[in-house]
């Protein structure tokens, strides 16, 4: 057995600092509203799986949920998954720069006493070696190593980071994303593109993406957040199983998907300074912009304006539109992670997702219905 890939820095944030834990009033509140659902709906179960979570206190955060832990195909909902582990890829590449030039000074200044001392240096001692290549030779060998198994049949070409296209490296500073990367990150998020998404995810590498999902306590033994297609089939899909479309490279379970919202809204990992408010930003920007929230439409979506979400309270979100496959039906499914704001106390948010909204056997204001009901009976 070879002996394990050890990088020079940790690939990928701590855990987050915040838990989870389901609350029994949450619990109840939420199978009452479901009971109260299906009995306006003649006893049928919806088909869309859903989970709010309370992200007041400093504790474990309290959810409810409905079916949480199915893997579902989400579409565009996964992008969260792929703005998240692009903050976490630059904290990765700054945090090895800074060691890259500690050992860098480290050597100079070896080199300068054993001159000083008649000592000739290593050959190799002053050599400058660049912070991509240097990535290249130290981290992606790690990055590899920790990779799924379900990325084996992928290239490894398409596992990896692309550093130059993600981020510049001025001489002394701090590595960034570059402004292409930048705007390609918003394309993704606010308008939902698939330009957009192409160029970030392969910006980003599948292993890195996945891996972070792992670290960060989300996906476990083949369920939770999953991000394996580029939205253009450029790069080889790799594939999860799913509840609604059996194998897709868009997947994850309304808790899943929940917690990486939470953990976003609350920085609940250290990523440094404007990494946060940078992805606050995206994801509250995309609530006006042409994805409209499917809890906030007007008809066909809603007739009742009493169970609409308003537009106002609905803070940040990404959803995801796309139509299953033909052999499952063919129709489209809608999906979606948002964070709340004073629904009923203004005090009160809370992160959410739902997923497999089946508009053919379900409807917009069935959603909206759960979660009014789940969160009124909840903060009573």
């Amino acid at each position: 057995m070879p002996p394990p890939v050890v990088p020079p820095v940790p690939l990928f944030p701590a855990a987050p600092s915040i838990g989870f834990t389901e609350d029994d009033k949450f619990k109840r509140a939420m199978a009452s509203a479901l009971d109260e659902l299906q009995r306006a709906r003649n006893g049928a179960e919806p088909p869309f799986r859903l989970a709010i979570i309370d992200l007041a206190g400093p504790g474990p955060l309290k959810f409810g949920a409905f079916a949480p832990n199915t893997m579902d195909f989400i579409a565009s909902e996964a992008k969260v998954i792929a703005l998240y582990s692009a903050f976490a890829l630059r904290d990765l590449v700054r945090r090895f720069a800074l060691g890259l030039k500690l050992r860098t000074f480290a050597a100079v200044a070896g080199a300068v006493v054993g001159a000083a001392i008649g000592v000739k240096p290593a050959a190799t001692t002053a050599k400058q070696v660049g912070l991509f290549d240097a990535l290249r030779a130290e981290i992606d060998p790690a990055i590899l190593a920790n990779a799924d198994p379900l990325l084996g049949h992928t290239k490894e070409s398409e596992r990896l980071p692309l550093y130059d296209r993600m981020f510049v490296a001025p001489a002394g500073g701090i590595p960034d994303f570059t402004g292409q990367y930048r705007n390609w990150l918003r394309d993704m998020i606010v308008p939902s593109s698939n330009t957009g998404a192409v160029e970030c995810i392969h910006g980003i590498g599948y292993a890195y993406l996945n891996g972070a999902m792992k670290e960060a306590l989300l996906f476990k033994d083949g369920v939770g957040p999953w991000l394996a297609g580029d939205f253009t089939g450029t790069y080889t899909y790799a594939r999860i199983d799913s509840k609604n479309d059996q194998g897709v490279a868009q997947a994850g379970t309304a808790l899943s998907m929940a917690k990486l919202m939470a953990i976003i809204m609350r920085h609940a990992v250290v990523l440094g300074d404007d990494a946060f408010s940078q992805m606050e930003k995206l994801l509250h920007d995309a609530v006006s912009d042409v994805d409209v929230p499917f809890l906030t439409r007007n008809p066909p979506d809603f007739d009742d304006n009493d169970l609409r979400i308003p537009r106002a309270k609905v803070t940040h979100k990404k959803l995801g539109w796309e139509h299953l496959k033909p052999r499952n039906g063919g129709q489209a499914v809608g999906s979606e992670s948002t964070r709340l704001e004073g629904l009923f106390k203004p005090d009160k948010a809370y992160a959410l997702s739902y997923q497999n909204l089946d508009w053919t056997k379900s409807r917009s204001e069935d959603v909206a219905f759960m979660i009014r009901r789940a969160i009124q009976l909840y903060e009573s």
